[in-house]
């Protein structure tokens, strides 16, 4: 799914990521997690990259990838901040949240991926969805 370089753009990938995995029947815990992390990840973009970020969901042999692309070559990198900061946890999230995590360069910029594993909540064929 394609995403505006707006405010918006956060509640719509945790829509997308929502529904999509609502589809396929997954737990709400690892739905809830997948929501959480895409909008972190969609939220680093925005500030971060400045860019209008992108979201892929597929799921594979008991697992669940999220990545979100947009237009920096930079990678993510975990901040430090006072703990009463309103920003500043979206790394680290991945980090205890996620199965597995990391980015890979895109073109002139990155895709920063993460995944989750589901434990017999999926068949063995692949699903991919993009918009």
């Amino acid at each position: 799914m394609d995403l505006p370089a707006d405010r918006t753009a956060p509640s719509r990938a945790r829509n997308f990521v929502a529904e999509t995995m609502r589809t396929w029947e997954l737990p709400r815990s690892t739905i809830a997690d997948a929501v959480l992390l895409v909008s972190e990840l969609v939220t680093n973009a925005l500030l971060h990259a400045r860019s209008a970020p992108s979201v892929e969901v597929t799921r594979s042999q008991g697992r669940v990838r999220c990545v979100v692309s947009d237009d920096s070559p930079l990678a993510p990198r975990r901040r430090r901040y006072a703990a009463d900061a309103a920003t500043g946890r979206g790394i680290a999230l991945v980090e205890t949240l996620a199965s597995r995590w990391g980015t890979e360069p895109d073109g002139t910029g990155k895709r920063v991926w993460f995944e989750l594993d589901v434990n017999g909540a999926l068949d063995d064929e692949s699903e991919n969805v993009n918009a």
